[in-house]
């Protein structure tokens, strides 16, 4: 339509040239508003928010169905992640950030994270932690579905347990284990616990873990001002809590750990 109304007129000089521009880029803009891009890169389809170029891919909608890698996921950022609003101005998604943090001995399982979710952005060690890597991811829509699924910023002392799907119960499980879990071994006799600076979260997790028949205790380390509460389990419970987590081989999982559950088994997958 355009390129024929132009063909019908008689060209001016540079005025006609300035005319027809302005009146492609109404055009241009007014469809990129009905089909509700929000700027250039869109078009290109760089899947991005605020008109700039995203640096780094990620799957925005992650965390909007429930599977297994995204369940794990979740329960890995529950132990060991974050979510908060930087001021970023001119960037995109405004600084929404979701990020994990873990010690970089165990810094791959940071990389299989970013794989499940798509992405290729970065794994970083801060110079001041050295001994500790993490990923930060912005994305609006990832940091909203992380609210509307339970999560807080500022979020150590006072979240509560998710409502998961039981079918993929044991993969969250297996990802707060691997972020903020351990285990010992003494022989063959393993004992365990999961630690968090909320007991709301504590309580909520041992009344679930009871309708699967693993029973726990409450105890505290850390002092008044920063508690941190164990859910201590024992020999029995632990391997029960592994029959949990470790149901078949092909899942994520934090290898160092699984290998301490398997030091001290007396199950099999899938029993």
């Amino acid at each position: 339509m355009f390129e024929t109304l132009i063909l019908k007129q008689k060209w001016n000089g540079n005025t006609n040239v300035k005319i027809f521009l302005r009146l492609y880029l109404v055009i241009l803009m007014s469809s990129i508003r009905k089909k509700e891009w929000r700027g250039f890169s869109d078009w290109l389809g760089t899947n991005n928010v605020r008109g700039q170029l995203r640096k780094y891919k990620v799957n925005d909608n992650f965390f909007k169905k429930w599977s297994k890698d995204m369940s794990y996921v979740l329960g890995f950022w529950w132990a060991d992640g974050y979510i908060r609003i930087r001021n970023r101005k001119g960037k995109y998604d405004d600084g929404y950030g979701f990020g994990i943090c873990q010690n970089s001995k165990d810094g791959y399982i940071l990389k299989k994270i970013l794989d499940k979710m798509d992405s290729n952005n970065p794994i970083c060690c801060p110079q001041s932690r050295l001994n500790m890597s993490h990923f930060e991811i912005f994305s609006k829509t990832i940091f909203c579905d992380i609210i509307k699924l339970g999560g807080l910023p500022n979020k150590s002392l006072a979240i509560r347990m998710p409502k998961i799907p039981s079918k993929y119960f044991a993969d969250f499980v297996r990802g707060l284990f691997d972020g903020d879990g351990s285990i010992s071994v003494d022989g063959i006799c393993p004992s365990s616990y999961i630690c968090s600076g909320s007991v709301l979260f504590i309580n909520d997790l041992k009344e679930v873990l009871q309708e699967y028949g693993i029973n726990s205790k409450i105890a505290t380390n850390g002092n008044n001002k920063t508690p941190c509460y164990l859910l201590r389990f024992s020999a029995n419970d632990s391997r029960k809590l592994g029959r949990l987590m470790y149901y078949d081989k092909d899942i994520i999982r934090l290898e160092r750990k699984f290998n301490k559950f398997m030091l001290a088994r007396s199950w099999s997958y899938g029993i």
